[in-house]
């Protein structure tokens, strides 16, 4: 309504409601760091590292990534789904388990899912 100016302003806006508060700064790695992380992290856990570095991807995508997500040549990535983890809390006063696959986060419709590509 505010955009069809039936409103001069929203009236449900709450100071602060949109402003977060860091406990830490974030440190994002240079390329030549990342690289060396990759080089000395466990083979196995080398594509995960490379991938979330690269195209940005959350923690839980990234884990629930299956070859079949991966394109033919290896630069357009599905994300089909994405693992959420509750604390003890949570689940109970959710009624949900503490694990909880799901789509993710940014797809929108019928077929939630949305794509990375890696760079080359």
């Amino acid at each position: 309504m505010v955009k069809e100016r039936l409103l001069d302003r929203n009236p449900a806006m709450i100071n602060g409601a949109t402003s977060t508060k860091r406990n830490h700064e974030s440190v994002v790695p240079s390329i030549a760091e990342m690289a060396a992380i990759a080089d000395k992290i466990e083979a196995k856990f080398r594509a995960l590292v490379l991938i979330s570095a690269w195209c940005g991807l959350r923690f839980g995508e990234v884990i629930e990534l299956r070859r079949k997500d991966i394109g033919v040549n290896c630069e357009l990535i599905a994300l089909a789904r994405g693992v959420t983890h509750l604390t003890e809390k949570q689940a109970a006063a959710t009624g949900n388990p503490r694990c909880n696959v799901s789509t993710p986060k940014s797809g929108k419709g019928a077929q939630r899912r949305r794509s990375a590509t890696y760079p080359r």
